[in-house]
């Protein structure tokens, strides 16, 4: 799935990324990808943090960064996000390549939520909807999110939650947003069709249309962040 979408990018949009020079989901170590080494000077988080901060700690913005320099490089990235967004899809789940090279909407989405709920709470993989799961609706993928929020509170045993107010308020919460996802709110919150919640009935500006519940779905990344964008000695992404 990250290799098909890594195509799909190269091959129709603009946004310069690696080549993806072979992949399988079959060795003797599993999965890989094996992609060509894009040279960097380093990466935008460390352009636009502090400089002489050890670079093991969190980044800070460099209070002393130009305003020219800021404005360049979150252009940049700006053009990247337009990029993904001319791209729509029917469905809504991870890209798959076929063996002529055509790409399609085949499989559960992939989410930065999952791979940790997998990696750091031991939940079972099999808690997941199925592997070639997709959802016709942003409704329908709602509800399936909220599943999954319910399932990570029943079996992450470690760090999830601090004392029993904490797992009542989290669990409250979850079941709310279960609640209105199956009433199909939660498509609508934040948009002119949004007539249910506080903030709608605060909401002093003119708001965009939702977008369509069916056939508008766009490439998305949960984990696209400056530490994950590289920059040349030209400070082009």
């Amino acid at each position: 799935r990250e290799a098909a979408t890594a195509k799909y990018i190269q091959q129709n949009t603009k946004i310069p990324t690696p080549r993806v020079l072979y992949y399988s989901d079959f060795s003797d170590v599993g999965p890989f990808i094996i992609i060509e080494r894009v040279e960097n000077k380093s990466t935008l988080s460390h352009a636009l943090t502090t400089p002489g901060v050890d670079r093991s700690i969190t980044h800070a913005l460099d209070p002393n960064i130009s305003q020219t320099t800021l404005e360049d490089l979150c252009l940049k990235v700006a053009n990247i996000i337009f990029e993904l967004s001319r791209h729509k899809f029917t469905r809504i789940g991870s890209l798959l390549e076929a063996d002529d090279g055509s790409f399609s909407v085949g499989g559960r989405p992939i989410t930065q939520n999952m791979s940790d709920m997998l990696q750091l709470a031991n939940i079972p993989s099999a808690i997941f909807s199925p592997e070639y799961k997709t959802f016709q609706s942003s409704d329908e993928y709602y509800l399936n999110l909220a599943r999954g929020h319910l399932v990570q509170l029943i079996f992450q045993h470690n760090d999830l939650v601090k004392s029993a107010d904490d797992c009542r308020n989290k669990y409250v919460a979850r079941q709310l947003f279960r609640q209105l996802a199956k009433q199909g709110r939660l498509s609508t919150f934040g948009f002119a069709e949004d007539d249910w919640s506080a903030l709608a009935r605060t909401k002093t500006s003119k708001l965009l249309p939702a977008p369509s519940n069916s056939d508008s779905f766009r490439l998305y990344g949960d984990d696209f962040r400056p530490g994950n964008i590289l920059i040349n000695d030209a400070n082009e992404v």
